[in-house]
């Protein structure tokens, strides 16, 4: 079965962006590993995601060509 590389790019304001290449069979499969990827960097997260803050992760083909992004926004609601 032929493989592709697809890119993982992290953006998140409290932490330095990064990104991660992976070999996967298809589309679905990168979008499987990006759904996994959210909720494991949210999680290792605690603390630095606050409220009004965003996160996301976008991935790409080999040709750097956006396919999915992923984002999480927080909001603050002022109760006064």
């Amino acid at each position: 079965m032929p493989v592709a590389i697809y890119s993982f790019s992290v953006q998140h304001p409290h932490s330095p962006a990064e990104s991660v290449d992976l070999d996967l069979p298809d589309d679905l499969s990168a979008w499987a590993e990006a759904v996994i990827a959210c909720g494991d960097s949210l999680r290792d997260m605690n603390s630095r995601f606050g409220p009004a803050d965003e996160w996301s992760i976008t991935v790409t083909d080999q040709a750097r060509t956006p396919l999915f992004e992923i984002r999480c926004t927080s909001k603050h609601f002022d109760r006064r």
